[in-house]
């Protein structure tokens, strides 16, 4: 009923069109509707062709996918008043075509149609800054514009010609093999695009974008066409901006060197000297040049800071859970540094003589003693930086253990990616940078009543 009711409504349309028009059905081969132009071309004794014909062209149509509206010339093979129809069809429903008949009196008409056909597509291949040229499926040039023949004759020294296969203008760096191989995926009817680098070293090898594009013609693949864009700059730069990433990642690994060596090599040196210097002042609190020596070294510690936080300036902080006091009997000190343990077992003898120290100078060590479950400890005081079995190390192992005792961090380091790295561990109560002191030790002595009270989680 829609079909019908849509043929009703274009009778008295296409009556008063000046062209032939009818309304074709592919389906059934079946002109539903003419108008008295074109009744008068179908008596001039084409009924029979239309009827032969348009099914092949239909088919060709839908081959090509281009169902929707296009154009067709129809060469008779006759004798005048004329030999060529020019066709034009548009699709107006789901199974109806409307077309529209120009009759071409002669030849000339042909060529002077196309002339202008040509003429107006070169403006438009010529008002681009784009590279636009055309090849038939012997890879010969069948147009290009302006813009193609400079860059060729740019990047290969030659001068290239309508008629002439590109690939021959090519022959350098395999530039020939890859133009072949993309422009035969377009030929076999592949529309799609692709970076490539073409042109003789000895002038000049440019990064192209190619987009290739099947050309048809009833139906038929009879060449391709291809638009380019030179984006050598952008590649160029992007490579600039590669070479720039790649030496701030080198510097970038640089100054964590740097900061390694200052959060912790130099810094576990100064840090012991300044224990032992406190240590001193213990005994002789008014010796003048044990004062300048402390202070001295004070300041060049506060120096590594400034410089440890110059390179984590954006850094956010951090925090631990509050800490409480806590009656404390049995401390292990985990650390390879001989001077440490001397400096922290003095510290705490100051602070409570009723501790007891345990000294590990190897974390594997302790773990084994962990192992064998006897006499443990109520708190794990665990350097960082230690040879063999680190203290990052320890503490993946002594997590698989099941403990509940807690460990405080006493560490050269003041890198504060360690600070960041040691929350991940739930055992980790405290974090805290040599050298040990009369303060700090009675931070690290404050811990959680619950945590130190059961050793071993049933």
């Amino acid at each position: 009923m829609k079909e019908e009711f849509l043929i009703e409504s274009l009778a008295t349309t296409i009556d008063v069109l000046p062209l032939p028009t009818i309304i074709y059905q592919p389906e059934n081969n079946k002109i539903q509707l003419c108008n008295q132009s074109a009744s008068e071309l179908l008596d001039d004794g084409l009924s029979d062709y239309f009827e032969q014909e348009l099914p092949v062209l239909f088919t060709k149509i839908n081959q090509n996918s281009q169902l929707s509206e296009g154009t067709h010339t129809v060469n008779f093979n006759r004798k005048p008043p004329f030999t060529h129809i020019y066709i034009k069809y548009k699709c107006i429903s789901d199974h109806l075509f409307c077309l529209q008949f120009t009759p071409i009196t002669s030849q000339s008409c042909v060529q002077e149609e196309k002339q202008l056909l040509e003429s107006n597509i070169k403006s438009i291949i010529e008002s681009t800054q784009d590279i636009i040229f055309s090849l038939d499926n012997n890879f010969c040039y069948t147009e290009f514009n302006r813009n193609h023949y400079l860059t060729m004759k740019k990047i290969y020294g030659k001068d290239i010609e309508i008629g002439e296969n590109i690939l021959s203008y090519m022959r350098v760096n395999g530039d020939h093999i890859k133009a072949q191989t993309d422009i035969q995926r377009s030929l076999d009817g592949e529309q799609y695009s692709v970076v490539q680098v073409y042109g003789d070293q000895k002038y000049e090898r440019t990064y192209f974008e190619a987009s290739y594009n099947p050309i048809y013609n009833n139906g038929e693949i009879v060449g391709c066409s291809v638009f380019v864009k030179d984006i050598s700059d952008n590649i160029h730069t992007q490579e600039k901006l590669q070479e720039l990433n790649d030496s701030l990642s080198k510097q970038n690994e640089q100054l964590r060197k740097y900061q390694f060596i200052n959060s912790h090599q130099v810094r576990a040196k100064l840090s012991s000297i300044i224990g032992l210097v406190q240590i001193m002042l213990e005994d002789q609190p008014e010796d003048e040049n044990v004062n300048l020596l402390f202070q001295s070294a004070q300041g060049l510690d506060d120096h590594i800071h400034e410089l440890n936080d110059l390179l984590n300036k954006e850094r956010k902080p951090f925090q631990f859970k509050d800490l409480h006091m806590n009656a404390l009997t049995n401390i292990w000190m985990i650390d390879d540094d001989a001077l440490h343990h001397k400096i922290s077992t003095k510290m705490v003898e100051l602070y409570n003589p009723e501790l007891s120290i345990t000294s590990f100078f190897s974390a594997k060590e302790a773990l084994k003693q962990l192992h064998d479950r006897a006499e443990l400890p109520d708190l794990i005081v665990l350097d960082l930086n230690m040879p063999g079995m680190n203290g990052w190390e320890f503490l993946v192992h002594y997590e698989q253990l099941a403990f509940a005792i807690p460990i405080h961090i006493l560490t050269s380091s003041i890198d504060f990616e360690d600070k960041i790295r040691s929350t991940n561990f739930a055992c980790v109560k405290g974090f805290t940078s040599k050298p040990l002191n009369m303060d700090n030790l009675q931070e690290i002595l404050a811990i959680n009543a619950e945590e130190s009270l059961t050793n071993i989680i049933p």
